[in-house]
């Protein structure tokens, strides 16, 4: 078997949705895809329809533009509306007397009922796929509940030493109130908490690098993926990215069932069950970086910070970036944060009578919302830019937003010509030759950049020597710094965290999310 060059996985700005998409290279040329979901629920047209002609760029660049394997986790809109508007660039393979590049596409898999993918009385997505299978190629089939690559049974697609397999696909919540729906001769729950549930996760695997896409999966889902990686041994090697379960939802993610685990104590935000289905998957996992794919919609409060804090401990802290709005190698993230997550401020002044430095510590006020923060920890959402920060002092301090405090310029207000991006993709590339991932960030939003790449960190198999590795770049623009705002969280008395012993192996230690922070 040959080994490909490189591959390459873009986290594709979608807005809320969900699109991931997987190239294989030999050489400098793309001899196989993959395509991990493909939808938009906000943003279809802003992002979803840059996102389709990307898609259509990278395809017809092939010698014969082919889909190898394609993967629906669930039957949401946000992850499947965008499939249609793809095949409309293409012709089908049989097609007489063709009028645009025909498009092959090879294996089919999906999650959850078929029926749910024909959306408002339209054609299913599904047959719509199908048309494009040249034939003797096997149409799309349901897989069993509970299905997963991890026992002992092949790749779900294997090409030049590229893997793609099944972590969980169709787990069956327990939750006997959900509702059940007959289906032909299955029958299926079809309450969102369900489909959701039902959520294909997959690992991508290259070269002793791996991706974890999460689809929608619910806490119930990742409960199962924990049964399946500790009954297996299943080992990850380098983690080069995980998206965020559900958009970094915090009642998807938390949510053991449909009406969600009770509260143990009273004023419970997350009961101890949950976290410790969470802290036990990020563990497994150990992500070098995260990635959540969301749209500032007011229901949905996608993707939340609180979500994303279970995973900081393991994300890369040596990235860098030459975003020239920035100093300190800094890249921007954008989350909803609520008043309970228990942020506070610890700011740093100088008396003007002394010229001594001086700390007090402030609570931030109720602020329930997405803000824009700057990082230099491994976090990556595809909204980049919304607002610059939670406060806007006279004396034009700027804040900086855990799990790293440093200090940061003045960001240029949205819109303006120097201005961050508002949303971007993110495209990593692990190459066999160096062994290396690099990370680019791809602007599709911004008028006149029209997906322009700028590298933003390199990862090494060795964490250690990742920090060494750096492209020659230009240096970004000189700013003059500004005082700093640092915000910490205010820690609990007392967290307990699942240790890799085992299932009731459990230490107490304070996690490094939720340090108080010294500037």
């Amino acid at each position: 078997m040959t080994k490909a060059s490189k591959i390459a996985v873009t986290m594709l700005d979608v807005g809320q949705g969900s699109g991931t998409f997987v190239e294989i290279y030999t050489g400098t040329k793309i001899t196989a895809t993959a395509l991990l979901d493909l939808g938009s629920e906000r943003a279809k047209d802003e992002a979803g329809g840059p996102s389709v002609d990307y898609l259509v760029k990278q395809l017809t660049s092939m010698t014969k533009p082919r889909i190898d394997f394609f993967s629906l986790s669930h039957s949401d809109s946000d992850h499947i509306n965008l499939v249609q508007d793809l095949l409309a660039f293409f012709d089908p393979p049989g097609t007489k007397k063709p009028k645009k590049p025909i498009l092959e596409i090879g294996s089919v898999i999906y999650g959850g009922p078929r029926v749910l993918y024909a959306k408002h009385s339209g054609t299913n997505v599904l047959t719509s796929i199908e048309a494009y299978q040249p034939k003797g190629t096997t149409k799309p089939q349901p897989l069993p509940s509970n299905n997963s690559s991890f026992y002992g049974t092949a790749p779900m697609f294997a090409k030049d030493e590229v893997e793609i397999r099944l972590l969980v696909g169709n787990h069956v919540s327990s939750e006997p109130r959900t509702v059940r729906k007959k289906i032909g001769d299955k029958q299926w729950r079809t309450d969102s908490y369900s489909l959701n549930t039902y959520s294909l996760i997959f690992v991508v695997a290259f070269d002793d690098w791996e991706y974890v896409i999460t689809g929608d999966a619910t806490g119930a889902t990742i409960a199962q993926a924990n049964y399946i990686i500790k009954n297996q041994s299943v080992k990850f090697a380098n983690v080069a990215a995980m998206t965020m379960p559900h958009h970094s939802s915090e009642p998807t993610t938390f949510g053991l069932t449909a009406s969600r685990t009770k509260r143990q104590r009273e004023k419970e935000r997350v009961p101890d069950a949950a976290k410790k289905v969470i802290d036990a998957f990020a563990a497994s996992v150990a992500p070098r970086t995260i990635h959540a794919s969301a749209e500032d919609v007011g229901s949905f409060r996608h993707p939340s910070a609180f979500v994303m804090s279970y995973f900081w401990d393991y994300v890369d802290t040596t990235s860098w970036y030459d975003d020239p709005v920035l100093t300190g190698n800094q890249h921007l993230y954008n989350a909803y944060f609520m008043e309970e997550d228990g942020f506070n401020i610890v700011l740093e002044e100088i008396d003007p009578k002394s010229k001594k430095k001086k700390k007090r510590t402030e609570d931030l006020p109720p602020f329930d919302d997405w803000w824009t923060f700057a990082t230099q920890h491994a976090i990556f959402t595809n909204r980049y830019y919304v607002r610059p920060q939670a406060y806007d002092p006279a004396k034009n301090e700027t804040a900086t937003f855990p799990p790293d405090p440093g200090k940061v310029t003045s960001i240029p207000k949205s819109g303006a010509t120097t201005s961050p991006p508002f949303a971007v993709a993110w495209r990593y590339t692990s190459v066999a030759s160096t062994g290396n991932t690099d990370l680019e960030r791809l602007v599709n939003r911004k008028d006149g950049d029209d997906f322009v790449a700028v590298p933003v960190m390199r990862m090494t198999k060795d964490r250690g020597a990742a920090a060494k590795a750096r492209p020659v770049a230009d240096a970004p623009a000189a700013l003059d710094t500004t005082p700093s705002r640092t915000m910490a969280l205010r820690p609990p008395a007392r967290i307990a965290e699942l240790h890799a012993g085992g299932e009731h192996s459990l230490h107490v230690r304070p996690l490094r999310r939720l340090r108080q922070i010294d500037v």
